[in-house]
């Protein structure tokens, strides 16, 4: 899965509204999502890169998270990311499989 997938399947498993933004912005921004009611630079989901949108999936999830600070396992709902090096990404990659596994 891209980042911009994974982003996506968490915003929903979250049962967020954002909307992607495709236009490059200031410094030559990649594609990004922001929250649809938001409409300045403050409002974008990010929760690969943003700690607290992170810790967001965790609290609604009940994640099971052990290792660190070096190798990280994550467990949401059955979904399981082994031997991952960045934490976030292992936490968003597990509710990215959640979520894809209840839409189909």
């Amino acid at each position: 899965m891209t980042d911009l997938e994974i982003t996506r399947l968490c915003a929903e498993a979250m049962k967020l509204r954002i909307e992607l933004v495709t236009r490059r912005g200031r410094g030559g921004r990649a594609p990004y999502y922001r929250f649809a009611s938001d409409w300045n630079e403050q409002g974008v989901y990010r929760p690969l890169y943003d700690d607290a949108q992170a810790m967001a999936l965790v609290k609604k999830f009940g994640a099971f998270i052990q290792g660190g600070p070096v190798r990280w396992e994550v467990e949401i709902c059955d979904k399981t990311v082994k031997d991952a090096d960045d934490l976030n990404r292992a936490i968003c990659e597990c509710a990215a499989k959640m979520q894809k596994d209840k839409l189909e």
